[in-house]
């Protein structure tokens, strides 16, 4: 009975101890990739609407804005 709870704890503890490190989803930076290849094409308000969801995204990961 002993070695059973033994094993459990061994291969759980490891999972526990990764758990909020894979829980937790990372913060990306805006990406304007999209919108300065829009205006390379000259697609300017395009690439604006593209800028403004891209901060929008931003936006919203803070308080009191």
């Amino acid at each position: 009975m002993r070695a059973g709870g033994l094993a459990a704890i061994a291969i759980l503890l490891p999972i526990a101890g990764y758990a909020p490190a894979i829980l937790r989803r990372k913060r990306l930076p805006p990406i304007y990739a999209r919108a300065i290849a829009k205006m390379k094409f000259g697609k300017y308000s395009e690439a604006e609407r593209e800028i403004i969801r891209e901060l929008e995204k931003v936006r919203r990961r803070f308080e009191g804005c």
